[in-house]
């Protein structure tokens, strides 16, 4: 498979190939991008908790699927020092995924007050304390994919 990028700026034409095709971007195009990209920066601005943060760094900055991200075990978490995280992907595959700064931030700041959002009940405290992203309500103890995308909204 042939991938080729060239970043540009100002206005100057890109020109990006994915496999057989060409795609050709103008300064409109780019503007929808850095437009795109304003609208994901307000996004994680918006964060109401070092949790949600987190969640957003590692969707949009790691990009991790929902699915995988709520099913992140706190063992996934890096250790000081690193810089990626080791995920069970689509068909139980695992992948390395690269973190960058503020992603290692956010979820830095998220495992710091995470313990505060663990249930109050021992057997449901139980169950979330194995999750990166645990639930205090939740049956199996971790976020569930439609409270990620409530977040978000």
């Amino acid at each position: 498979m042939k991938a080729l990028h060239d970043f540009t700026f100002a206005g100057i034409t890109t020109r990006v190939v994915f496999g057989r095709g060409t795609l050709a971007s103008t300064g409109e195009e780019l503007a929808r991008l850095r437009s795109h990209l304003e609208e994901i920066e307000r996004l994680i601005d918006a964060a109401e908790s070092a949790r949600d943060k987190a969640l957003i760094e590692l969707l949009y900055g790691a990009g991790l699927r929902v699915s995988e991200l709520v099913s992140l075990p706190l063992r996934t978490a890096p250790r000081p020092g690193q810089d990626h995280m080791i995920i069970e992907g689509k068909g139980g595959k695992e992948r390395l995924v690269a973190l960058g700064g503020p992603a290692l931030a956010a979820l830095s700041a998220h495992l710091e007050v995470r313990a505060a959002s663990l249930p109050k009940v021992e057997a449901q405290r139980e169950k979330a304390q194995r999750w990166l992203f645990p639930s205090a309500s939740a049956a199996d103890g971790k976020l569930t994919r439609r409270r990620v995308a409530q977040i978000l909204e």
